[in-house]
């Protein structure tokens, strides 16, 4: 079921007690980039009635991995941009970008840190066996489909269209506006 964020108050029926955030959220609100800050406002509006509500919000380790992997090549693209292409592996090679993206990772982990639970994540051979055998069923990538089998009974805070497909879970999320 998927819930718009803008309908849920203080009051709603419709919330949780508890939310696990996707990595889409986590960037919007601790990356804010600047085409996206109406939707971080919105999203923050939202985790900010979940806390007046003492709600329990959060993040998996797999997209906290997610994320910081997400840093690193926002770091990569921006040295791409400035000094021309470069592996991923000879970039990692390089001691002043490592510095800069090591840096960028931590303010990014104390701010999660401060804000939310983090949750360890842990993927057994048979969960990749049903990703793979349930393929057809869904449109996750595979963290997402980890985190939405392991978490399905709890609110999930995500902007990413692949978990709108899937009717087992409950998504607040803010519907696309149509062209």
């Amino acid at each position: 079921m998927l819930v718009d964020i803008s309908t849920i108050d203080q009051a709603s029926e419709l919330a949780k007690s508890t939310y696990i955030l996707d990595t889409n959220i986590l960037i919007f609100i601790h990356r804010p980039q600047i085409d996206k800050q109406a939707l971080a406002g919105e999203y923050s509006r939202f985790l900010s009635v979940l806390r007046d509500r003492g709600c329990q919000l959060i993040v998996s380790t797999l997209n906290l991995q997610e994320a910081l992997y997400v840093i690193e090549t926002s770091c990569l693209e921006r040295y791409k941009k400035s000094n021309g292409y470069i592996s991923r592996k000879k970039y990692r090679g390089l001691t002043a970008e490592r510095q800069r993206v090591r840096r960028e990772q931590k303010i990014f982990f104390t701010q999660i840190r401060q804000f939310y639970e983090i949750t360890p994540e842990s993927i057994s051979e048979k969960d990749m066996e049903d990703y793979t055998d349930f393929n057809l069923n869904h449109q996750y990538d595979p963290i997402d489909y980890i985190v939405s089998t392991h978490h399905s009974k709890i609110g999930i805070i995500s902007d990413d269209i692949d978990f709108s497909y899937d009717t087992n879970i409950t998504v607040y999320t803010k519907p696309k506006m149509s062209a």
